[in-house]
């Protein structure tokens, strides 16, 4: 009997470790569990996309912790416009990745500043 609830046990083990093997990484700065358009879908189902993502967010919060109240507000702005910009890809997975490069450089050269 002692057994048996023991191979059980692994086996209700083994399908929860299944289970989050088979979800979804979730690196992006939004919830992929809720997309909001088609550029959002390409970005949670494609990991360099995903990175890059991450990547620009890492940024933008480093600036936006180091900018005033005032510079804070514009660089909110700014990636309003961006994300506004960024989502005109559409599903163009080339198209992001050279979106997300170019913002990810003009934060690295804010930063170095």
């Amino acid at each position: 009997m002692a057994a048996r609830s023991h191979s059980i046990a692994w086996i209700t083990v083994a399908a929860v470790l299944t289970l989050f093997a088979a979800a979804p990484a979730e690196a992006q700065s939004f919830s992929c569990r809720t997309t909001n358009n088609c550029t959002e879908a390409v970005i949670c189902s494609d990991h360099q996309l995903g990175r890059l993502d991450e990547k620009m967010a890492d940024r933008y919060y480093k600036l936006r912790s180091l900018s005033g109240r005032r510079e804070a507000r514009q660089l909110l702005e700014g990636q309003r416009d961006w994300l506004a910009d960024r989502n005109s890809c559409g599903c163009n997975a080339d198209c992001l990745i050279d979106y997300y490069t170019s913002r990810i450089r003009q934060f690295d050269r804010l930063l170095e500043e």
